[in-house]
C-alpha cells in the first residue's frame, strides 16, 4: 500500500475489488487497464437521474492510473470507454472529478482536451485531527 495523492493511501487489491464490484452492480460500470495481469489503472462510474428531473447523468467515482503507467494514454482510453458507455446508456452528460491531489492542473487539462468543460468546484472538509 502506498501514498496516493496528498492525503490518501492506495491499496491495489482494494481498488481492483472495488472496480470488479462496479462491473456487476446495476447502473454502475467499470473499466480496468492491465498488462500481463498487473493493474495499471481503472475507472468506476455510475449513472442516475437528476433529483429534480428525468435527465440521466453519468459520474465517475474512481479514476486512477498508477504512477508507473502514467503518460501512456491509459487514462484517455479509460475515459473514452466511460463516455461511450454513458452515451449508450442515454446519459445527457458525463462528469469526471479530479480530487486526488496528483497534479490536478495537468490531469484537468488532459480531461478538458477530451471535450470536457469546467463545471463548478468540489470542496472538502477534513474530519480527522
Amino acid at each position: 500500500m502506498g501514498k496516493f495523492g496528498r492525503d490518501y493511501h492506495f491499496d491495489e487489491a482494494k481498488a481492483a475489488d472495488y472496480l470488479n464490484l462496479h462491473a456487476t452492480a446495476p447502473n454502475f460500470a467499470a473499466w480496468i487497464a492491465e498488462e500481463d495481469g498487473q493493474l495499471l489503472g481503472g475507472l468506476g462510474a455510475y449513472m442516475t437521474d437528476t433529483f429534480f428531473g428525468n435527465d440521466r447523468l453519468a459520474y465517475d467515482d474512481s479514476l486512477f492510473v498508477l504512477p508507473t503507467a502514467q503518460n501512456k494514454g491509459i487514462g484517455k482510453l479509460l475515459i473514452n470507454a466511460y463516455v461511450d458507455w454513458a452515451r449508450e446508456q442515454g446519459c445527457k452528460a458525463a462528469h469526471i472529478t479530479v480530487t486526488s491531489g496528483i497534479d490536478e492542473q495537468q490531469s484537468t487539462q488532459k480531461i478538458l482536451s477530451l471535450g470536457f468543460e469546467h463545471l463548478g468546484y468540489l470542496t472538502r472538509k477534513t474530519l480527522e485531527d
